[in-house]
């Protein structure tokens, strides 16, 4: 007897799986035993087997593995659809596995919480491979946080702004922070950004950007680009600029966000193995450094 299993779930997600399936065109099977396994759908698609597991019951991710070694070694996909997902540090490339979850009688299934997918929509584009696997996440927008910054010395208002989140095409972000500390290199200066921020806040009368360009700082005794007041030029250190920035972080403090796309000429790539569906976007890398044309 499975521990904590949920009959009437798994019966009912189990039926709208072969259901769905059955509506999509595909051959399908329920309950279809094999050498030394059972798979609760079985579905024939686009040249391919693949095996449906529906877990309402707590499995380990290492018993989910051994249970998927046997579709591999018998050509067939295994994807898992479990209620309460068991503890894995990464996504793997031989283990579809998502959380499904049933709310006012409406099954949805979360890529990791990147994205929310009807069961309908899910099933249909991963048999249509349109749901992949990838080693790399690769960012193809930013969110932008335009902030209050008072001049230390004349305590004149004004705006700067840094780089929070990394967006992927599948929905996936990633917290930057953008605290790269006295160097004119960092991301926020990048032209593909600086200048979609300037331009907004040029027809924002509200904003009162602080100038960036290339000054001296005592405290390093070195020049490198930096924000400054708009009125004395006086230099926002990189110790001032980080200060305000954190302080976001826990309050509001945010005057405006946006969301800034970017071109491949910016490879933001990240090695974070994941199953990507970008929808209408492309798909993020295959490996590190590859730039999609």
């Amino acid at each position: 007897m499975e521990l904590f299993s949920n009959p009437n779930i798994h019966d009912k997600v189990k039926y709208e799986v072969a259901q769905i399936c059955r509506d999509l065109g595909y051959e399908v099977k329920e309950e279809f035993k094999g050498k030394d396994w059972r798979a609760d759908v079985l579905v024939k698609a686009n040249n391919q087997i693949y095996a449906f597991e529906i877990q309402t019951s707590i499995q380990s991710l290492n018993k989910t593995i051994q249970r998927q070694e046997k579709y591999l070694r018998d050509g067939v996909i295994g994807c898992w659809l479990f209620e309460k997902e068991p503890n894995q540090t990464d996504e793997l490339k031989d283990l579809p596995l998502f959380k499904f979850k049933n709310i006012n009688d409406k099954i949805t299934v979360s890529l990791k919480g990147r994205k929310e997918l009807t069961l309908k929509v899910f099933l249909s584009d991963f048999l249509n491979n349109k749901i992949q696997f990838r080693k790399i996440l690769s960012p193809h927008e930013v969110e932008v946080r335009i902030i209050d910054c008072d001049c230390w010395k004349c305590n004149l208002k004004n705006h700067i702004y840094y780089i929070s989140n990394l967006i992927s095409p599948c929905h996936a972000e990633l917290f930057d922070g953008d605290i790269q500390m006295w160097d004119s290199e960092k991301l926020i200066f990048n032209p593909q950004i600086k200048d979609k921020v300037l331009n907004y806040a040029e027809k924002n009368k509200k904003l009162n950007m602080a100038k960036i360009k290339v000054r001296f700082s005592r405290t390093i005794n070195e020049s490198y680009m930096s924000f400054g007041c708009s009125s004395c030029d006086s230099i926002f250190g990189d110790w001032y600029i980080h200060e305000a920035v954190i302080e976001t972080w826990y309050g509001d403090g945010v005057i405006d966000k946006l969301i800034i796309p970017i071109d491949k000429t910016l490879n933001l790539d990240l090695e974070i193995p994941h199953w990507c569906h970008p929808g209408e976007h492309d798909f993020c890398s295959l490996e590190l450094g590859t730039i999609k044309e």
